[in-house]
């Protein structure tokens, strides 16, 4: 099964904590980065992220579950029964620039070594947009 939708949209406070801006995934995308495809940010890897883009509104991701382990399996069901209907960043290394209380903006990501399926998503608007 093939899914796509935004990873994080830039400019939008995501988990209560931080924003991320344009142009913060911009190096790793250079340097060939794919981070884990992950369901609910644990367990076997389920799939691979196959293509990892910017654009005007945030992270674009495209990636392919794979039907032949059971994780995958499971990702399939739960993403077309409408249980899971979203992504997530993982944990992150990042800039960060405090811009109010227990707000930071992050220019720039470093280091992130997952992206999940969820069923909430810490930004609002990062949704698989499609899945086929």
């Amino acid at each position: 099964m093939r899914i796509s939708g935004y990873g994080t949209l830039f400019g939008v406070c995501t988990n209560q904590t931080h924003i991320i801006g344009a142009g913060a995934f911009s190096n790793l995308i250079r340097d060939g980065w794919h981070p884990q495809m992950l369901l609910g940010h644990e367990g076997e890897e389920c799939g691979k992220w196959i293509k990892i883009e910017e654009d005007d509104h945030g992270l674009f991701v495209v990636g392919d579950i794979d039907e032949t382990t059971e994780r995958g399996r499971l990702a399939v069901r739960m993403v077309a029964d409408g249980d899971v209907g979203a992504l997530s960043l993982g944990p992150k290394r990042a800039v960060q620039k405090p811009i109010a209380p227990g707000v930071s903006y992050i220019p720039v990501v470093l280091d992130l070594t997952e992206l999940s399926l969820v069923t909430i998503p810490g930004c609002p608007g990062a949704l698989i947009q499609c899945f086929a």
